[in-house]
């Protein structure tokens, strides 16, 4: 931090030398010093009177025989190498600078996901995205290129293939959108499917035969938004797809024989089997004691039950106790 203060206030320095006399300095640096103040001087706008007076107080008379306000840029840069440099070494430096420090700009396009970028690039002009694509990394750039929509890669390819040389202002206008496009959309927290999200917690909630009903009229309705649904639901007859580590999870949260008992009321033998085999065998016994003493219920009160069971099933899913069927496909063991 304190090198790129000392360069900064170096190049000022320059700027409120002038021309002349800064072409003097600049000819006993090195390169790399030479380089890297001609890159800061480009990209000062400006330093007024009253700032190099602070900066060269030794040179008072001199500063004040300048203009009120000393302009920096690039034409000011090339100036100033001209003089040192030549012509035609002064301007491929400066084209060389630029382009590095583009280059190194384009490096904040990669702090976003691939399919970001992408989408940013998505109603841009093949040409566009294989100018965007050159500036970047190619691993990056592969990544994106792999998130573009298939039929628009071939142009793509071909427009990077032909590429030829850019002007970095052309560059820098096309990063300065696609930043300000990524931006904007990481504001905007959208939820993929937001009304098949809510539709799959409403139905979590309601009796099984209402659910089914429910989902076979979507069905007629949408064939694939219903099978979407479906997917985003964990009912209580998927619980035999949990391991039995996980169903003692549950039992330890709802520790109510008598919820349980309940619950299990009509339901598929193998899942009555799988949650007996998850406990002791005397704790079994005991559920199946319970059961038979409870005799026969109404289907809607064993649903009341269910649903308690439920919630807890989702409360511990979000807490990451364990992981619902849904959850499986990202897990690897």
């Amino acid at each position: 931090m304190a090198s790129a203060q000392k360069l900064e206030k170096a190049a000022k320095m320059l700027l409120a030398l002038g021309p002349e006399r800064a072409a003097e300095v600049l000819r006993h640096l090195d390169s790399e010093s030479v380089e890297k103040l001609a890159l800061i001087i480009s990209q000062t706008p400006s330093i007024d009177a009253k700032e190099a007076d602070s900066l060269l107080s030794e040179l008072q008379k001199e500063i004040k025989k300048q203009q009120t306000e000393l302009r920096g840029g690039k034409e000011t840069a090339l100036e100033y190498l001209k003089k040192t440099l030549g012509e035609e070494k002064a301007s491929a430096y400066i084209d060389r600078l630029q382009q590095a420090e583009l280059h190194r700009n384009f490096k904040e396009v990669e702090e976003y996901p691939p399919e970001s970028v992408a989408q940013a690039l998505k109603t841009e002009s093949a040409q566009m995205v294989a100018l965007t694509l050159a500036q970047l990394t190619p691993v990056f750039a592969a990544k994106v290129l792999k998130e573009t929509e298939p039929a628009k890669r071939g142009q793509i390819a071909a427009r990077l293939a032909r590429l030829g040389k850019v002007s970095p202002e052309i560059l820098q206008k096309i990063l300065e959108s696609l930043l300000s496009r990524l931006e904007t959309m990481e504001t905007q927290t959208w939820d993929d499917a937001p009304g098949e999200e809510k539709l799959s917690e409403i139905l979590g909630f309601l009796d099984a035969d209402l659910e089914k009903n429910l989902l076979e009229s979507l069905e007629s309705e949408d064939p694939d938004m219903a099978e979407r649904v479906r997917s985003r639901l964990f009912m209580f007859e998927d619980l035999i797809q949990l391991k039995r580590d996980e169903i003692r999870r549950i039992i330890e949260s709802v520790d109510d024989p008598n919820v349980w008992a309940r619950a299990l009321k009509g339901v598929d033998n193998e899942l009555q089997r799988h949650v007996m085999s998850s406990v002791s065998a005397n704790r079994a016994a005991d559920l199946h004691q319970l059961m038979d003493e409870i005799g026969p219920i109404l289907k809607a009160e064993a649903e009341r039950y269910r649903r308690i069971i439920m919630q807890a099933v989702e409360d511990l899913d979000r807490d990451g106790e364990i992981f619902l069927h849904r959850d499986r496909e990202d897990l690897v063991e």
